[in-house]
């Protein structure tokens, strides 16, 4: 069955992350800049969400064709597209992004429900690409933070993210023995997701590893 709700997150999140990134090109911002991810510049960040949508499009291409595609050659192919792609031009960087997002929105709309019961290939093997919209929908959320820039923050998420996601990771730390401080749990809903997603938030405790 279609993933629907995360399907409309996704496409939700898409369409946001277009109008930020018409922003970036309208203010001038500097690709070359660093991002808040360390080591990454602001091409970086984009150039992965451009290859990352390339990817899942094509794990969902291979699910209609009934076989399971890699969404990466490998991990050492993945690192190459990205630092090749980070030094482009702005406006290249933005158009590149948005028209893999696009794309991939155009593929999943086409997937019947047989093909939503494959699976595609992660660098960590088979995983079922009914699962993918909702790991899309966090990529382009967080990273769209890890711009470092002030045109999105973590307090722009989209409030169905951030109910989802929070449940989603709780029960990851839960599950995993982890306790969430008393103080998180009081926060502001977009505070307890960055906490929880491993982000350091001012007046809460160091986060735990993501």
């Amino acid at each position: 069955m279609a993933p629907t709700s995360d399907l409309e997150g996704c496409a939700d999140a898409h369409q946001r992350m277009a109008e930020v990134l018409d922003r970036l090109v309208a203010d001038g911002a500097d690709p070359i800049a660093a991002s808040a991810l360390p080591g990454w510049t602001v091409g970086h960040v984009l150039t992965h969400l451009a290859r990352q949508a390339d990817g899942v499009r094509a794990m969902a291409e291979g699910a209609a064709a009934g076989e399971e595609r890699p969404m990466y050659a490998s991990a050492e192919a993945r690192d190459a597209d990205i630092d090749a792609g980070a030094g482009r031009p702005l406006a290249e960087l933005v158009d590149d992004v948005t028209t893999a997002a696009v794309a991939l929105d155009a593929a999943w709309a086409a997937l019947d429900e047989t093909a939503w019961g494959g699976d595609g290939l992660t660098l960590r093997g088979p995983f079922p690409l009914r699962v993918m919209p909702s790991f899309r929908w966090r990529e382009v959320e967080v990273h769209l933070t890890d711009l470092g820039l002030p045109q999105f923050t973590p307090a722009d998420w989209s409030p169905a993210y951030v109910a989802w996601d929070t449940e989603a990771r709780r029960a990851t730390l839960v599950g995993r023995g982890d306790t969430i401080p008393p103080e998180v749990e009081a926060a502001d809903a977009w505070q307890r997701l960055a906490w929880l997603l491993g982000r350091p938030v001012d007046g809460l405790p160091e986060p735990l590893p993501f």
